[in-house]
């Protein structure tokens, strides 16, 4: 999960306890954002939201290479 730490749609204390409730859930807050933090930090949302999917990836792959 992603959220701005100044959204008010959902905000960070909501975001944390929704978070805890989807296993295998990251929540990651982004400082200087509202609820548009795609916009607000670009960048840095593109950086980690990448990084959480290329880990992702690499679990599933690692997931199914055969047990030796």
């Amino acid at each position: 999960m992603a959220v701005g730490r100044h959204g008010w749609i959902t905000p960070v204390e909501a975001s944390i306890l929704i978070a805890e409730k989807i296993p295998d859930s990251e929540l990651i807050i982004f400082e200087k954002s509202c609820h548009y933090l795609f916009i607000d930090e670009n960048r840095e949302f593109i950086s980690r939201i990448s990084s959480f999917i290329n880990e992702r990836l690499e679990l599933q792959e690692m997931a199914a290479l055969p047990k030796a």
